[in-house]
């Protein structure tokens, strides 16, 4: 009975260590299709906009920097447990990510924009609300940052700015995308025109 039990166990191990392997390979495929999406966006954005790569692989780095260092902001502020603490963390925070929209936006591919604009909503919503809870709101009201203004009105404007900035940026994509369009039609209408019919329009010879 206990050679039974232990050989079923066995096998229930083999059928998890099996299951956890299927597991690191489908997230190696999904890592693997992800960064060859990376690599084709960025080769597009050097066909398309005429960056050389290597001045992207430049930016990337520098993005990279900037994340890293936010990450470590973010950390900070889950491990404090003072409101005031964690509001200048989050000031800090969203005054990088402000920064990294205004410097590096054209550098992001779709799936971090979709995610800036998911944050965008979020200080939206927060116009409406007092994020601290009013204890917590009253106490940064009392708490002066080094320009002399109170944490919680600080903290808001940072809040604010990101959520402009990305505005903004999205903006900026539309009339991009729109302009780009314009030129292609009018591309194609030029084709469509011969020569003769063209100096003809201007009064050429």
């Amino acid at each position: 009975m206990t050679i039974t039990i232990t050989a079923s166990l066995n096998e229930l191990e083999k059928i998890e260590q099996t299951k956890e392997y299927l597991e690191n390979c489908l997230t190696q495929q999904g890592q693997a299709k992800e960064t060859l999406e990376l690599i084709e966006f960025y080769k597009n954005l050097s066909e398309t906009e005429g960056i050389p790569l290597k001045t992207i692989i430049e930016r990337l780095t520098c993005i990279g920097k900037k994340a890293s260092d936010i990450k470590s902001l973010i950390d900070k502020c889950k491990l404090s447990s003072k409101s005031v603490e964690q509001a200048k963390y989050l000031i800090d925070i969203y005054n990088a990510f402000t920064d990294l929209v205004k410097s590096d936006w054209d550098y992001f591919p779709p799936t971090a924009i979709e995610a800036l604009k998911d944050l965008q909503k979020d200080t939206e919503k927060s116009k409406y609300e007092l994020t601290w809870g009013l204890r917590n709101s009253i106490l940064l009201l009392f708490k002066r940052s080094s320009n002399g203004e109170n944490l919680l009105s600080v903290y808001k404007k940072a809040a604010m700015n990101l959520g402009y900035a990305i505005s903004e940026a999205v903006e900026r994509d539309k009339e991009d995308a729109i302009d780009l369009e314009v030129a292609r039609a009018a591309e194609k209408e030029t084709d469509t025109i011969s020569w003769d019919e063209i100096k003809r329009e201007l009064n050429l010879p």
